[in-house]
């Protein structure tokens, strides 16, 4: 190798030291975008996640109180079918009611006739009456219990009556109570909650998306620079090499013209030995040295 193509080489390599030195430079720059690029996408992950988890906890919870207001509006159907049924039998038994009122002639309900029977034996009890009103008195509730025995169908159709009626308070009241929950339960705002969470999964989907392909990119970019970075350290490298090899052939080249030079020396030296003339210092210098080679 001559000295034109041996500077060849030390300027390509001074070059691919600076291009190399940027390169690391880029690389650095590049991978900090990565790192970064990927930190922001790891959020947006985690923030699509939340909103995910979120909205399967509304739609769990809308669900129930679906299923909840189902149950309440087929027990209040329930229950308002019943009324209505316990308001047609009342209604029949106050017309047969009615009807036995009509065909016994009876002019007073017989709750009426039993408080006045008690009402007439309390003052028989309390009060001091003549023989004679105490009579009149004695044969009057004589009467009216005789009209009230007469009147034990009609007593059982009231007590029937009443029982029907206090049914209907009892079913109505659950009928009310039923529907008020529904009501309560259709003011929630949880399909509000629903909609707002599903557009802003949208917008976070969309975000995440974004971002992946920004770090994809951001990726993409480094391992691209890096390689150009390899790239230029094996031609460095391969440069070096062949300097290297040069160095040892102009190395063993030297060498050789040493030792050649030396030899040279060394023979004089001993033809002198043989001829017995006077070794000079520089002489013994050669000797010594061929033997210390």
């Amino acid at each position: 190798m001559n000295k034109e193509d041996k500077k060849a080489l030390l300027n390509q390599l001074a070059q691919l030291k600076a291009e190399i030195s940027g390169l690391i430079a880029k690389l650095d720059s590049a991978n900090a975008a990565k790192k970064a690029n990927f930190s922001i996408k790891e959020e947006k992950w985690k923030q699509l996640q939340e909103l995910i988890r979120n909205i399967k906890s509304v739609k769990a919870d809308k669900d129930m109180a679906s299923d909840s207001s189902e149950k309440l509006r087929a027990l209040r159907d329930t229950q308002n079918k019943k009324v209505h049924g316990l308001i047609t039998e009342i209604r029949e038994l106050d017309k047969e009611k009615k009807v036995f009122m009509d065909k016994c002639n009876v002019k007073a309900e017989p709750g009426n006739i039993k408080a006045k029977i008690d009402r007439l034996e309390f003052s028989i009890e309390t009060s001091a009456m003549l023989y004679e009103h105490e009579k009149k008195v004695m044969e009057q509730i004589k009467k009216l219990k005789k009209t009230y025995a007469q009147m034990s169908k009609l007593v059982s159709m009231q007590q029937k009556i009443g029982e029907v009626s206090s049914n209907i308070k009892e079913e109505r009241a659950k009928a009310d109570q039923a529907h008020k929950t529904i009501v309560a339960m259709s003011g929630d705002n949880s399909y509000a909650e629903f909609i707002a969470l599903s557009k802003n999964i949208a917008i976070a989907q969309k975000a995440y998306d974004d971002a992946k392909k920004e770090y994809a990119s951001s990726r993409d970019a480094a391992s691209a620079v890096n390689d150009m970075l390899l790239n230029k350290l094996k031609e460095a490298a391969e440069i070096r090499k062949k300097l290297d090899d040069q160095r040892k052939i102009a190395k063993k080249e030297r060498d050789s013209r040493t030792r050649k030079m030396l030899d040279k020396k060394v023979e004089a030296v001993e033809e002198k030995i043989r001829k017995g003339i006077e070794l000079t210092t520089e002489d013994l210098l050669v000797y010594q040295n061929d033997a210390d080679n």
